[in-house]
């Protein structure tokens, strides 16, 4: 009895690992976010009043939907105003994709189950920021894997064209109604970002069928603090048909969540999983100034080494690689339900581990 006992408790530990994000180590947590009115021109600088420079990586993020390793990185920046929250990414990203037109790779099915919606919202790479105003939502006890927050997601098109895109709540193309910029990098792409507090408010109350009610003025207050979360959406041109696919899918999601579950546990896009507190009012130190700057964000870029002091111009292309995905998402796919084989081994290791305790039973 007790070697059965001993098998059945190895296999069900095993069964249960292969869930984990072995890279990821702890969870990005609270940002002080100070009050400034960067100038949205797709150049991060130095002296805006954006918050010190946050680097995300692959310790503390984790992948969701495939099995395939983090290979990018980024820095985060926010402000904030009166009028509005500010972000900024700076994205080391090698092989990423200009997106084309809206996402027709990795749209999900609403509650209906009646028609494709797109969530991404483009094509290409996308950058995805969602927030919890104050909390609200996780205090209300959205607790769901299926609960979220409005998102507002970013891609980049040729010609350094940057578009937003917000999904969950009235769905569509938002560019003309918020600040926006870009431009391709030697490293990447990078963007700048302004949501007024309005879009948030009352995104908000919409998504909670009028329940949360928050001003703007409550949503600016020195000390506000907000919970969220980044979601990249990793694409890659596969080599073999020159379609563009889904490497892989990762966010800054809690390293433990309120509920107790491990963020890597969690769907990776639910609110509950967030790993990132914006609280207003700190002081920032601007922008990491170690960082390349560009002094206009158009197709033709002219970058800035600081090391050397030399300049170079480069034109904006579309990166490709040669990259293979473990678990891809093919064309007219579903990320968000994409069946990750993480979960196939672990209900496969799950089933021998039963047929294990069955069979040591038997002989004992």
């Amino acid at each position: 009895m007790k070697k059965t006992i001993c098998v059945f408790i190895i296999l069900s530990v095993l069964s249960l690992t292969v869930f984990a994000n072995p890279n990821m180590q702890a969870d990005i947590g609270n940002i002080n976010v100070p009050m400034a009115t960067p100038v949205i021109d797709g150049v991060i600088n130095a002296g805006e009043g954006w918050s010190e420079g946050v680097y995300a990586y692959k310790d503390l993020m984790a992948t969701f939907g495939n099995c395939n390793e983090i290979l990018q990185s980024f820095y985060l920046y926010y402000a904030y105003d009166n009028d509005g929250i500010y972000y900024a990414a700076d994205i080391t990203d090698n092989s990423f994709v200009l997106s084309t037109g809206e996402d027709d790779i990795d749209n999900v099915k609403n509650d209906f189950n009646i028609k494709d919606e797109v969530v991404y919202g483009y094509n290409g790479d996308i950058f995805t920021f969602t927030v919890d105003p104050m909390g609200a939502f996780l205090n209300e006890g959205y607790m769901s894997n299926t609960d979220y927050n409005a998102w507002y997601s970013v891609g980049i098109f040729e010609g350094n064209v940057c578009r937003m895109y917000r999904a969950h709540n009235r769905s569509g193309d938002i560019t003309s109604d918020v600040k926006l910029k870009g431009a391709v990098t030697d490293a990447g792409w990078r963007f700048e970002a302004f949501i007024p507090w309005d879009f948030i408010s009352t995104d908000a109350e919409d998504m909670s069928y009028g329940d949360i009610s928050l001003t703007p003025a409550q949503l600016c207050a020195s000390g506000a603090s907000h919970r969220a979360m980044a979601i990249y959406m990793d694409r890659f041109v596969d080599p073999e048909s020159g379609d563009i696919a889904t490497f892989q899918r990762f966010a800054t999601c809690g390293f433990t969540l309120s509920d107790g579950l491990l963020g890597y546990m969690s769907s990776g896009m639910c609110l509950k999983a967030y790993g990132i507190t914006l609280t207003l009012g700190g002081t920032g130190d601007g922008a990491d100034t170690t960082k390349t700057e560009d002094t206009t964000a158009s197709s033709t870029e002219s970058t800035t080494d600081t090391s050397s002091n030399k300049k170079d111009t480069k034109a904006t292309t579309v990166k490709t690689t040669t990259k293979k995905a473990t678990t891809g998402t093919a064309t007219g796919g579903n990320a968000a339900q994409t069946f990750d084989l993480g979960i196939a081994i672990g209900i496969g290791v799950a089933i021998a581990a039963v047929i294990a305790f069955i069979f040591v039973k038997k002989k004992l």
